[in-house]
């Protein structure tokens, strides 16, 4: 699930002023206690320790460099600049990153002494002269304009480009990493040639022989079938003994120690690649052989095309113009932030890489292979049986097959033995240039006014209407959606392999209130739908629908596909994507063709269609039921659509066609349809309509979830906050300003300064400084939080309603907000109010909800426990809140379930909680709440988490000297979600 964390301000804790020695005193002041610079009152900072003047010179460069390398590790706001040549060759190691240099990078270069002047300078000073600080040097007037303010830039994943760190060779000068040594090729597979390796495809999945076991060779193997299309890849998640093995030869850099998810091996030939492609912060370091790399920003819209990345330098493809590039050689280390997109191309025939990454495995969870599998003590059967036939050749190599059993999918990509088949024109597998000739070939039959005319698949009837698949999928949703008249709803819809876009037009004609988005891997095909077609409002997007890094999880109420799940490499691996990002009560809607049965798999006429139609999963609906019930989703409906609309009869007259070009007609699909009809005909081949859907039922068992603590609300679709449709339509409320009020009177009453007579926020920031400077200890990885964790809860909670409200349309009505527990406890002697936070209502309506006995009496207020509110009335408040009021609550699991079941969808939650705080009877006090806590609580029930964090509150000045159960420092957590 994405987290929008509080975006954090940016300091400068270390920077000294221009006036002043570089050397200051080690700071002793508290917490609360700072010191202001005179040369520099807008910043507040800590003094260093006097003991850095015993630093040597060529030592400060190595850590400013380190500093300004690694920012995410020490100071977001550092980068390193461009590099040229000239720079490089004088420097121990070299960075090439972004454009960029920040202000606190040109104070520290003015501050460092010239060559001579430091006394003290360490031994390797002698090596270093003007150059060597070239790679952080001082700002010309042309870069001064460049460089950026920082104090309010946010600090986010991903603002930071990628770095290079150059190796040099002089040995005097320690290396910033230290290579293996010996992985030449033939001293690489004697060592490590025998241990067990995963046979995977260009796309990093695994290959299955035709009992759909997956392809196991020795290292040995695959090394020697790099030139097949075979990709070296693999982690110490999958093979734990061999990357442990190769650990034994190198050191993680101490800057990197962090990136500690998973340890990563690539081993390619020349002009093999890795598509692009994104994931958590990672490195990695170059052992044998050249790589080069491109980046492209997270922000990049559409995503990247998923093609042979080496294509960029022999000009066969075209290169984003916002692309960086370099290439990597022997002991330079590569490392880049969370969610840049990258690509490598091999350079050289051996090359070879190691390195760690952060973040979850993503589609490369594997059963984990055996310790040192030998070829002595295994069975093996032929590589032929796992490679395509055209990729394999006259070899013995042998593959080990586990005894597992898993789901089949069919490459079924043998060569034809007829001589006919030259006369075709092939495209060796690439979807994308098969269908951008098809698109190209049949443009002058496309109307773009007409749907019917640029719908791409198979007509249906005595009408040849090609629309009737359109009103098949509409009414499967009708039937299996959990919500009534679903063209009225906000549904979230994706569209996997989309074609020219008539699926998408027929829907945004038939449902207008839908959010839909279409995937096409086809250049030509994007191309019609963004200049061609009329305008529209959905989306579409040039993606592989397998990859869908741009949706988030659960999000997602209907996936539907119209011949197209069938290209999929690996459709496991698909269908287990569409899930993650499918919403409880989602369905996906298929019409594709099946294998009548699995019997006729290996049938050579049924690995013709498949190479020819490119059906890469060709499936039964039972094979494709047992992998759908493997992942949370349930068979509720497979239509039968060859006997439902007489395709055989209508569409095919009975006969069987012979396979041969014909008008002028050789691309290979139009081979493939002449097989599909073929074996349809014979009735190998069915064409169904199939649903899949994600139910409450399957979800919980597939995710482990425990009815007991589910929410009622999760799952449910509901009544939608409304939605502008233009920009004129916006709704014109005044700005909510983060301003606490005293909750008597009118508009909230009067303003208040702090959240209460003991206590005053917004104090994160200045902890997280002072624990950063006064540390005395090591810092703990399961101890630390991030900075970007603490904020002011007031200015979380306005932001969010603010950009709420402004998607809102004018004269809204009927909306509601939801102050739970907004009265206060008389009971327990607080005074009550009636209108504390009514200056966040913006355009709604103010609701109280209470259990206080005195809160009965209230207008617009709800008398019950948020535990258990039968009174509030399901999907009927656009914002649910609350105020360090829910660790009062006996049960909150069922308070978030109450809160799951009020919030409408689209609806903002929104919740301010204890963390560190005394005990505190008002009338009960039972729970404290962690960001994490938080976070769980609201995802489990069906809310994306906008932002979470944390706020930090200490006594006012009047009441420091007050000795009582308070506490001096209290801890508030606070969580913003938006209801799916």
């Amino acid at each position: 699930m994405e987290t929008r964390q509080r975006p954090s301000q940016h300091r400068h804790p270390h920077r000294h002023p221009r006036g002043d020695s570089h050397i200051a005193q080690k700071a002793t002041a508290p917490f609360n206690h700072w010191r202001d610079d005179k040369n520099d009152p807008m910043r507040r900072r800590f003094q260093l320790p006097s003991r850095l003047s015993r630093i040597s010179v060529a030592t400060l460069v190595v850590v400013i460099g380190m500093l300004c390398l690694f920012p995410k590790r020490y100071n977001d706001n550092w980068t390193a600049t461009t590099s040229t040549t000239e720079e490089m060759s004088s420097s121990p190691y070299s960075f090439s990153t972004g454009r960029e240099l920040t202000q606190h990078t040109e104070d520290l270069l003015e501050k460092m002494p010239s060559e001579g002047k430091n006394s003290g300078s360490s031994s390797s000073s002698k090596h270093r002269n003007d150059n060597d600080r070239s790679q952080l040097r001082k700002p010309t007037a042309a870069t001064k304009s460049q460089v950026h303010n920082t104090q309010n830039t946010p600090k986010l994943n991903g603002t930071m480009e990628p770095v290079i760190i150059r190796r040099r060779n002089d040995a005097s000068i320690p290396s910033f990493w230290q290579p293996p040594t010996n992985w030449n090729q033939d001293a690489f597979l004697q060592r490590v040639g025998h241990y067990a390796q995963y046979l995977k495809d260009s796309m990093v999945q695994p290959y299955r022989d035709e009992n759909g076991n997956f392809c196991i060779v020795n290292g040995t193997s695959v090394v020697q079938n790099l030139h097949n299309n075979i990709l070296f890849f693999t982690n110490n998640q999958e093979n734990e003994a061999f990357l442990k093995e190769l650990g034994k030869d190198y050191k993680i850099p101490p800057p990197l120690h962090h990136i500690n998810g998973f340890e990563v091996f690539s081993a390619l030939t020349v002009n093999q690649s890795h598509s692009f492609h994104k994931h958590g912060e990672s490195w990695l370091g170059q052992v044998e052989g050249r790589r080069h790399w491109w980046f492209l920003p997270p922000t990049t819209n559409p995503a990247p095309r998923r093609i042979n990345a080496c294509g960029y330098l022999n000009g066969k493809a075209e290169l984003p113009s916002n692309a960086i590039s370099f290439t990597q050689h022997p002991g330079d280390v590569v490392w880049f932030p969370k969610d840049w997109y990258h690509a490598t191309c091999a350079l050289d025939e051996w090359t070879v890489g190691i390195g760690w990454q952060q973040g979850p495995i993503i589609r490369q969870m594997f059963p984990q292979l055996n310790v040192k599998t030998q070829e002595s003590n295994t069975t093996f059967s032929k590589l032929g049986e796992c490679l395509p036939t055209q990729q394999t050749k006259k070899s013995t190599t042998a593959v080990m097959t586990p005894t597992s059993k898993t789901a089949i999918t069919t490459s079924a990509t043998q060569d034809f033995n007829n001589k006919e088949e030259k006369e075709w024109k092939w495209f060796d597998g690439d979807l994308n240039a098969y269908y951008n000739s098809l698109t190209t070939d049949e443009n002058h039959k496309r109307d773009p006014n007409d749907v019917s005319s640029y719908a791409v698949h198979r007509w249906l009837g005595d009408s040849k209407n090609t629309e009737t698949h359109y009103q098949l999928l509409y009414q499967a949703m009708e039937r299996h959606l959990p919500v009534n008249n679903i063209s009225t709803q906000s549904l979230r819809v994706m569209d996997a392999g989309c074609g020219l876009g008539a699926g998408l037009m027929w829907m945004e004609q038939h449902a207008p209130q839908w959010n839909l988005t279409g995937y096409t891997i086809s250049e030509e095909q994007h191309k019609f739908i963004s200049e061609t077609l009329p305008p529209h409002r959905f989306q579409a997007r040039l993606q592989s629908f397998d990859d869908l890094s741009g949706e988030k999880h659960n999000n997602l109420d209907v996936i539907y596909s119209i011949e197209a799940l069938i290209h999929s490499e690996n459709m496991e691996a698909t269908l287990q994507e569409w899930t993650q990002h499918l919403s409880p009560g989602g369905v996906i809607v298929l019409i594709d063709d099946f294998l009548a049965s699995d019997a006729n798999k290996t049938e050579q006429s049924v690995k013709d269609f498949a190479k020819s139609w490119l059906a890469n999963s060709l499936v039964s609906i039972p094979e494709l039921t047992l992998m759908a019930q493997s992942m949370g989703l349930e068979l509720v409906e497979d239509r039968d659509l060859v006997e439902e609309y007489k395709i055989i009869e209508v569409n095919y007259r009975n006969k069987k066609p012979v396979i041969q070009p014909f008008g002028g007609r050789t691309h290979q699909g139009w081979m493939g349809s002449k097989w599909r009809q073929r074996l349809t005909v014979e009735g190998k081949l069915k064409y169904d309509l199939v649903v899949l859907k994600k139910t409450d039922e399957s979800y919980k068992k597939n995710t482990g979830y425990d009815d007991r603590t589910t929410s009622t609300g999760t799952g449910v679709m509901c009544a939608s906050v409304p939605k502008r449709t233009s920009k004129d339509d916006q709704n014109r409320v005044p700005e909510i300003l983060p301003q606490l009020m005293s909750g008597k009177g009118d508009g909230g009453g009067q303003p208040m300064s702090c959240i209460s007579g003991w206590y005053c926020c917004n104090k994160g920031d200045e902890w997280y400084q002072s624990m950063t400077h006064n540390r005395t200890e090591k810092k703990v990885d399961y101890l630390h939080l991030d900075q970007s964790l603490f904020g002011h809860y007031m200015e979380v909670f306005a932001r969010h309603l603010n950009d709420q409200y402004r998607t809102y349309p004018m004269n809204v009505t009927n909306g509601r907000f939801l102050d739970i527990g907004g009265t206060g406890s008389t009971a327990s002697g607080m005074q009550q109010v009636t209108s504390k936070f009514q200056n966040f209502v913006g355009p709604l309506e103010y609701w109280k909800l209470d259990s206080d006995p005195a809160a009965e009496q209230l207008e617009r207020t709800l008398y019950c426990d948020i535990d258990d509110c039968p009174v509030a009335e399901t999907c009927s408040f656009d914002v649910t809140f609350s105020h360090t009021v829910l660790e009062h609550a006996k049960r909150p699991w069922l308070a978030f379930n109450e809160i799951a079941r009020m919030t409408k969808s689209g609806g903002l939650t929104m919740h301010l909680v204890p963390w560190s705080y005394q005990y505190h009877a008002t009338p009960g006090d039972n729970f404290r709440f962690s960001h994490t806590a938080l976070q769980t609580l609201l995802e489990d029930r069906g809310f994306d988490v906008l932002e979470v964090g944390y706020d930090i509150c200490t006594k006012q000045e009047n009441k420091k000297k007050t000795v009582d159960e308070h506490y001096d420092i209290i801890w508030l957590s606070y969580v913003v979600g938006r209801k799916k």
